[in-house]
């Protein structure tokens, strides 16, 4: 019984587009894939160079100093996710928590852009084209139930049950970037942008053999599935300007999207359940503001600071608008070797029903950034970044221990479900490490 039996569990995956069990639902929001901002804390809204900047800002488009480039970018994501359960003693009194699983994934994002620029007098206007992950659905959880039959006795409890979720798809975003800057003082950009994709999640439980052996009782295994399709088009803004030679303000502005759920398929045990919840998807609006600052150095330095109000209540009434903070400096060393470093602090939102009550957990990751990056050839730059992040939350057993109540599974145990009273506590760690590559021609 996972109750009682200290449990670590190591699963093993690669799939694209993928994070965590906490949004196997509502989907990872997917910003900027360049690796130079990365390492830079995320900030990047009045100081972006790079083409995939433009995803934060679109105005950051007019920075591109030739006349034809392309820019793709590959990231890699490990996950690590332990969930541990209160052990109390026999007088009832709280011991400490133990892991009872552990889930480690491994994933990536794949995104690719072009650009061509042309001048005009005081003005340079700049057209891009680009591909990249606007929301991800992936996740993998992985579980196995024993019984404690003997297990005082030296013997390995026998599994009685496996248990899976799996969640997979991505909402891509294929667009238009078009943006004019005049002379060095002011650009303005925008963003035509085309979502499409679709989401499949899976529950089981799957029973052992030996778990048949043990109990007279028919043991059916179960299996829920959800499927939906997604679409929506919308256009994201920006502007960006030098307010003096070393300081730079940016703005960018992504409103809120109601998706078009044009297929939903929701189904337990083979039978179609109410699907009305699924129905309505929406990414909340996003409203960004940052500066750069370049100061007096022989060594050239930067700092990017940005800001981002998030609407969540666009999403529900009970979550609170929210900051997002992300701060980075690069520091370039004898003029070729640049070393950066950041840090970001952003807030997501967990959805609570407490028995018929429902309520928001809010949900806080700081993270801490570094990289570096080189030049192949002339043409060539090749971007590294790094970002650890960690957050942690209480959350209920994904699989409740009375449906594993059957006759002859157990000896001195009672299968009961633990409440709100005597939670989950999760801590997850994200290790993400991202390469870029840029060509100018």
């Amino acid at each position: 019984m996972k109750r009682y039996i200290i449990l670590t569990l190591l699963v093993i995956s690669v799939n694209l587009f993928s994070y965590s069990i906490l949004e196997e639902f509502s989907g990872n929001y997917v910003g900027n894939m360049d690796a130079r901002i990365t390492a830079m804390g995320g900030a990047g809204t009045a100081g972006g160079n790079r083409l995939f900047d433009s995803f934060l800002n679109p105005a950051n488009l007019t920075e591109m100093n030739s006349k034809f480039g392309f820019q793709t970018s590959l990231k890699v994501l490990k996950n690590t996710e332990d969930r541990n359960l209160p052990m109390y003693d026999f007088f009832s009194g709280y011991v400490q928590d133990a892991v009872y699983v552990s889930n480690v994934d491994y994933y990536a994002d794949l995104a690719a852009a072009a650009y061509y620029k042309q001048k005009f007098t005081d003005f340079n206007v700049v057209f891009g084209l680009h591909y990249k992950p606007f929301m991800n659905f992936d996740a993998d959880y992985e579980e196995e139930v024993r019984n404690d039959e003997n297990s005082d006795n030296d013997n390995y409890p026998p599994i009685i049950a496996k248990n899976y979720i799996e969640s997979e798809g991505q909402i891509s975003n294929i667009g238009l970037t078009a943006a004019v800057k005049y002379r060095d003082i002011a650009a303005f950009g925008f963003e035509v942008m085309h979502l499409y994709g679709d989401a499949n999640w899976n529950k089981d439980i799957v029973w052992t053999e030996a778990a048949r052996e043990l109990t007279s009782e028919q043991l059916d295994d179960f299996h829920s599935k959800l499927e939906r399709d997604f679409s929506a088009n919308t256009v994201k803004v920006g502007v960006r300007g030098n307010i003096t030679k070393r300081i730079g303000l940016g703005i960018s502005y992504l409103p809120k999207i109601e998706f078009d759920v044009d297929k939903l398929e929701y189904q337990i045990d083979g039978t179609a359940a109410p699907d009305s919840v699924f129905r309505d998807y929406i990414s909340p609006a996003r409203l960004r503001a940052g500066v750069s600052y370049e100061p007096r150095n022989i060594m050239r330095t930067f700092f990017n600071v940005d800001v981002e109000m998030v609407n969540w209540s666009d999403v529900n009434s009970l979550y609170d608008d929210e900051l997002n903070y992300y701060v980075g400096v690069e520091h370039i060393y004898k003029h070729t070797i640049p070393l950066r470093f950041g840090f970001s602090y952003q807030t997501y939102y967990q959805h609570i029903d407490d028995s018929g009550v429902h309520y928001a957990n809010e949900v806080t990751m700081p993270a801490f950034t570094a990289g570096t990056g080189f030049r192949v050839m002339d043409k060539f730059t090749v971007d590294l970044g790094a970002k650890l992040g960690r957050r942690e939350y209480d959350a209920l057993d994904l699989f409740m221990d009375s449906y594993y109540d059957h006759y002859g599974l157990w000896q001195d145990i009672q299968p009961a479900d633990r409440g709100w009273e005597r939670p989950d506590s999760v801590e997850e760690t994200f290790l993400e490490v991202k390469a870029s590559v840029s060509y100018n021609w």
